[in-house]
């Protein structure tokens, strides 16, 4: 029983740590303060493609590509955002340019990883 149970907590504890569907809050993805940081346009993008506000968040994530091109999150929801706009081709391509941009160090989020390995990118 005890070999069961401190899987499940371990995986709880990674999703509190990481947040619901947040990526930004991984060590991979620190960045700079202030009003550009990337990790808190990148939670304005998702924000915004979750209201439907899709030309504010390729607005903002435009912004992350100019300000913070390493930033491999931005391409995350670059393809969240294609995929909500029904530009699956597009979204393909988004979500590699993730993975080149992370360099192996995909985030132990289950979002994230469950969206690659549907893709087969990961």
């Amino acid at each position: 029983m005890r070999r069961f149970i401190q899987p499940v907590i371990a995986l709880a504890l990674i999703g509190l740590l990481v947040g619901a569907g947040s990526i930004s809050s991984v060590s991979w993805a620190a960045g700079r303060g202030g009003d550009n940081n990337p990790q808190a346009l990148y939670g304005q993008a998702k924000a915004r493609i979750k209201q439907g506000k899709y030309a504010e968040a390729q607005a903002v994530l435009n912004q992350l590509k100019q300000e913070n091109p390493d930033f491999a999150a931005t391409w995350f929801a670059q393809g969240q955002l294609y995929e909500s706009q029904g530009n699956s081709a597009a979204a393909l391509e988004a979500y590699k340019n993730f993975v080149r941009a992370s360099r192996g160090n995909i985030p132990p989020d289950p979002e994230v990883m469950l969206k690659l390995r549907k893709l087969g990118l990961y």
